[in-house]
């Protein structure tokens, strides 16, 4: 099983980054590089509800919410249908933490099992993929568009 994680310091605040980065609030990103759009199957945050990525190349792919902790700005997340990615039995976690009031430290992290390709070529492609996810929350919170 692979591992691979993502951090980053994004000055801005921690608030406004989990406004990005939360369950539902990754829908802001839509449109971009990474995804055309987000289709969320509930509307009651709570565990065990799903929703589905559309990817700008390849199939659609479905997660579900395992856990959340809002107060703390962190949850767990797992795909249950990984479309076009060569990868399976993925469980990823988001958590933002505040650096001050300016400023926070966003990690990102996964575990998962390649498909096709090895561990360690897919913990690179995710690293990508992650990388550009935040720099695309980055740019929205500046309002500007992702170079």
């Amino acid at each position: 099983m692979g591992k691979a994680k993502v951090t980053r310091r994004i000055e801005s605040p921690a608030k406004l980054v989990w406004e990005s980065l939360s369950w539902f609030g990754m829908e802001v990103l839509a449109g971009g590089s990474l995804f055309s759009r987000v289709d969320f199957h509930e509307s009651q945050l709570r565990p065990g509800i799903t929703k589905t990525l559309h990817v700008n190349d390849g199939l659609p792919l479905c997660e579900r919410l395992e856990w959340i902790n809002e107060s703390d700005m962190t949850y767990g997340y797992r795909v249950v249908d990984t479309g076009s990615l060569p990868v399976t039995d993925y469980q990823g976690r988001v958590r933002v933490t505040p650096a001050g009031p300016d400023a926070c430290n966003v990690i990102i992290s996964s575990t998962f099992s390649g498909v096709g390709i090895s561990d360690t070529e897919w913990s690179e492609m995710w690293i990508e993929i992650e990388q550009s996810l935040l720099t695309a929350v980055e740019c929205h919170i500046a309002g500007s568009e992702v170079a």
